[in-house]
């Protein structure tokens, strides 16, 4: 599909175009189901062609002469291998190479599974990525390696420890490739058209509040802002089944990551957060004696964002 003509997708209601932030958070709630994989049906799969030089994720790519591993059991129809370095596969083979259900291990790559649909020796179709931090990565795979559409999973602690989709976007020969989206610790998203390397670097990259109404649109590298605008979203389409934003930038002057120290909350204290400017505000305590206090300037839900603390920073 991906190789193809681009499907794009404009959801309305009664005649009128849905809200961008309507149309985003369906998408990133559809999306973020971790028990529902949203790519699973062939339809999604990517048939453009790989790069002269892909990056493979198959540690055992290569190594096809069982004769020199050191374990080499059957079971039953399928295979049990294991090298000298302590890489293992276990699945079927047909005529000494993997083909069919497989899953390889590679303790010295952190890899605590690699599985899905073995063609030849490579990876092809669907498959799973789970590191030793339980990080997981599910996606579509060519010759071994990411390519097609995919998201990463994280165990994250909020008031329990839960799965959380932190990363949807494409891969392309093994680099994350074109829109993607990363979620931030503290609620919010980052996203853009990512670099060569994959990174949200660039001078048209978003950070997204959790308000998914709210934007600061700019300059970037590796993640971090160097000079962004406040922005609102307008609009957004699904194209390919990714959701792509539309931003109106206001004339606003443009501020810049500054992190706090022990010193210092930063140099621009007085720069008024737009996200916080909407949330809350800063009244006379209705206590006796209670000098200020932040009060709501509008409905918030359970658990959502009220404001972000930025204060000084103190060593353990």
């Amino acid at each position: 599909m991906c190789g193809g003509d681009r499907i794009v997708k404009r959801e309305e209601s009664c005649g009128e175009k849905k809200s961008g932030k309507h149309v985003l958070e369906k998408w990133l709630l559809t999306h973020s189901e971790v028990l529902k994989d949203p790519w699973e049906d062939s339809e999604w799969e990517d048939t453009s062609p790989l790069d002269n030089y892909p990056v493979v994720l198959d540690p055992t790519f290569g190594q096809d002469n069982y004769c020199e591993c050191i374990q080499n059991k059957r079971l039953g129809g399928d295979c049990s291998y294991v090298w000298a370095n302590g890489d293992t596969y276990k699945g079927h083979m047909e005529d000494g190479v993997k083909s069919g259900y497989g899953l390889v291990t590679s303790p010295g790559n952190n890899i605590v599974g690699l599985s899905g649909d073995w063609r030849e020796g490579m990876l092809d179709g669907k498959g799973r990525l789970v590191t030793q931090d339980t990080t997981v990565m599910e996606g579509w795979f060519r010759n071994s390696c990411l390519h097609g559409l995919a998201r990463k999973i994280e165990i994250k602690k909020f008031r329990t420890f839960r799965q959380q989709v932190t990363w949807l976007g494409r891969y392309r020969s093994g680099v994350a490739y074109g829109r993607c989206w990363q979620w931030q610790e503290g609620g919010g998203y980052l996203t853009g058209i990512v670099d060569a390397e994959g990174e949200f670097s660039g001078d048209d990259i978003a950070f997204v509040y959790p308000d998914l109404e709210t934007a600061l649109v700019g300059i970037f590298a590796k993640g971090v802002m160097i000079s962004g605008k406040p922005a609102e979203l307008e609009a957004v389409d699904i194209i390919d089944d990714i959701a792509e934003p539309v931003f109106s930038i206001s004339d606003s002057p443009a501020v810049r990551h500054c992190r706090s120290s022990r010193e210092s909350v930063g140099q621009d204290p007085l720069v008024v957060d737009q996200y916080e400017a909407r949330t809350v505000q800063v009244r006379s305590s209705q206590v006796e004696g209670g000098g200020e206090g932040l009060y709501a300037k509008r409905d918030i839900k359970k658990g959502e964002i009220v404001a972000f603390y930025n204060g000084i920073r103190l060593l353990r």
